[in-house]
């Protein structure tokens, strides 16, 4: 079992009231199913089991309180994949969402602008599909997509908290690139004034 620092009731009162977006990979999802099985009463985090994305049996659910709204697997090409799950209660009144996208900016992040207008936070955080599956070797159509959603997000009077990644053992061929890229990640937040979670020096690399 892994403990949390925080109690179900904790999170249960920050998000009283509040209806809360995450959008991303694999990660995103991870943080959205770790803070379901906290606003669902479980005084932990999940296991690597339990964050584990099956696409074999990819409508299966941990929690009663989740719905999965979609969750279509394209074998041919996975950045057309669409999955989007909602985590709700009327009891302790919150509504969490997460949405998985392959790409910081694409046409559906762009189709859904005026839907996002709903919520109260927008959490976001992708980098290593947008570098890995769309051949962007130097990062450049990243950073140029980075800036065109913060410009929309801020179109539509939306404040986001962007999630910066550390680079990862499973991806050596990235690293390099992610590391080299933080800096100017950052220029682009701070000129839209933009929050950010940034979990970068989780780890020393030499």
């Amino acid at each position: 079992m892994i403990t949390s620092d925080v109690t179900s009731e904790e999170v249960r009162k920050i998000f009283k009231g509040k209806k809360v977006l995450i959008i991303g990979d694999s990660i995103c999802r991870g943080i959205y199913k770790d803070l379901c099985c906290l606003l669902s009463g479980k005084e932990r985090l999940l296991s690597i089991d339990e964050l584990r994305f099956n696409r074999r049996i990819n409508n299966k659910t941990l929690f009663d309180h989740e719905i999965i709204e979609c969750c279509t697997i394209d074998r041919t090409n996975s950045i057309n994949n669409v999955e989007k799950r909602r985590f709700s209660s009327v009891e302790y009144d919150y509504h969490l969402d997460y949405w998985f996208c392959s790409r910081v900016w694409n046409r559906s992040i762009s189709n859904s602008s005026s839907y996002i207008e709903q919520y109260n936070y927008i959490f976001m955080q992708s980098i290593i599909w947008d570098l890995s599956r769309y051949n962007d070797r130097y990062g450049k159509f990243y950073l140029e997509n980075l800036d065109v959603c913060l410009s929309n997000m801020k179109k539509i009077n939306k404040n986001i908290t962007w999630i910066i990644i550390p680079p990862s053992d499973s991806y050596n061929n990235l690293n390099k690139l992610i590391l080299q890229m933080h800096l100017p990640i950052l220029e682009i937040l701070k000129f839209y004034d933009c929050a950010s979670v940034d979990l970068y020096h989780l780890r020393v690399y030499e």
